[in-house]
């Protein structure tokens, strides 16, 4: 006996077409002898067999073969006695199971791409013939809240069970946008996946950002402005819908179409969605902008992306910080070390600062030290023996960077050092040291000639 489909999912469990083939190898073979016994059922009641077909031969070797296709629980068994009364082997009776039908899969007491504002309980219930607990997989995932295992009261139903949650809590943290998917696999290894997706909105609209306008909104501070992509989620249809934003206190109502567009999806008895672009030349301004987007449903629910806690504030800073160095100028000092004072400013907030010697960066200053020390970060530079070149590097927030002015300066207390680096008083003691042996070479030449002259 052979079969051509040994891949099981479980052990005896197969979810395509299983083809057994019988095999006599016999030289006085009789067909009438060989006793195939098959029997099917299918939850516990008998269907109808499938019986062994047409015998072909081949010399000794005489074959005949059975497809198992319809959904069933089978037995299969054989005896045969040859035309001398010889009874072959006994073969052991094979059991398994074909099963092609996909388990069954249902949501209730909610619809899919629904808007709710009242009792949200949704269940799923989920059936199969060969049924296993340990492929079942169930998770819901919003939003705004992680994907978690579904939770609820289970119950038994036949060949399956049934899980109805509890009503989601009735706070503003719960609205958003659920989707709960079921994966359900049986024994046989067919499998099917289902999800529902809805919406919890008890307190007016949800909003949502594009990963692009998320990211800009996170970072605060920006030195070029971007379009805006949000979208509003609603349980209605709305009949008002405005964006203003604020500038430093000043507030400007942008017009549709021209500042800003919308496209609109959601049909009747699903959920609405509203998506906004709004233009990037809005914002060129430098300042702090605080953006509203106004709304009201046809329930009359009045709500904004501020009260769903879902600012649009950031700043848009072009200008550079400020950055002068105090406390030193284009000269020598004569002492160990010298202290200066590096006085920052910014539109907004400088981040860093870094201090630069000679090209190489021997300290930074983060914004916090920066913020405590009022804007004023005092250095101490180190005596060396050659003048040093100093500069300070600063970035702010929106990402803008400057440079203050260098100052050559030579911090020392030899005197000595002092002195062969003051290039004038060098120079100048050169030439009076030549000055002065050259008048002595003269007056004792003359001298010399004088007296030679007597």
């Amino acid at each position: 006996m052979s079969y051509d489909n040994n891949s099981a999912a479980t052990p005896g469990y197969f979810n395509a077409n299983r083809t057994a083939t019988v095999t006599v190898n016999e030289h006085n073979f009789n067909a009438a002898e060989v006793n195939a016994q098959i029997t099917a059922a299918l939850q516990g009641s008998g269907v109808a067999a499938p019986g062994l077909g047409g015998w072909s031969t081949n010399g000794d070797v005489h074959t005949a073969s059975v497809t198992f296709s319809a959904d069933a629980d089978y037995t299969f068994d054989v005896d045969y006695t040859d035309l001398a009364g010889n009874a072959a082997a006994d073969y052991t009776q094979d059991k398994f199971t074909v099963d092609k039908t996909d388990p069954e899969v249902e949501f209730f007491d909610i619809e899919d791409k629904s808007a709710n504002n009242g009792t949200v309980a949704p269940g799923v219930k989920y059936s199969d013939v060969n049924y296993m607990e340990s492929g079942v997989d169930i998770t819901i995932k919003g939003a705004k809240h992680d994907k978690t295992e579904l939770s609820g009261n289970r119950t038994n139903i036949a060949n399956g069970e049934s899980i109805k949650m509890e009503d989601f809590k009735h706070d503003e943290e719960t609205d958003d946008v659920y989707t709960m998917t079921a994966v359900i696999k049986d024994k046989a290894g067919n499998e099917t996946e289902k999800e529902v997706m809805f919406s919890v909105n008890r307190f007016g609209s949800n909003y949502i950002f594009s990963e692009t306008t998320e990211k800009f909104l996170d970072d605060v501070y920006a030195n070029k402005p971007k379009d805006l992509v949000v979208t509003e989620v609603n349980v209605d249809s709305l009949v008002f819908n405005g964006i203003s934003y604020g500038l430093d206190g000043t507030k400007k109502e942008l017009k549709a179409g021209s500042d800003y567009t919308v496209k609109q999806s959601g049909g009747e008895g699903s959920w609405k969605e509203y998506t906004y672009t709004i233009k990037k030349e809005n914002f060129e301004k430098e300042g702090r902008y605080s953006v509203t987007i106004d709304s009201e449903d046809k329930a009359t629910n009045k709500m904004n992306n501020k009260v769903k806690e879902c600012n649009i504030d950031f700043v848009i800073d072009k200008t550079p910080p400020t950055v002068v160095i105090t406390g030193i100028e284009e000269s020598s000092y004569r002492a160990d070390e010298r202290e200066m004072t590096i006085n920052l400013s910014d539109n907004t907030a400088v981040k860093c600062v870094d201090v630069i010697i000679d090209g190489k960066s021997v300290a930074t200053y983060a914004q916090k030290e920066i913020e405590k020390a009022g804007g004023k970060i005092s250095y101490m530079i180190e005596g060396a023996s050659e003048p040093q070149k100093i500069e300070a590097a600063a970035l702010d927030m929106a990402g803008n960077e400057t440079t203050s002015e260098m100052h050559k300066v030579l911090v020392t207390s030899s005197v000595w050092i002092q002195y062969i680096n003051n290039t004038p008083l060098l120079i100048g003691s050169i030439l009076g040291i030549v000055l002065v042996a050259g008048g002595l070479i003269w007056f004792f030449v003359i001298r010399k000639k004088k007296e030679e002259s007597k």
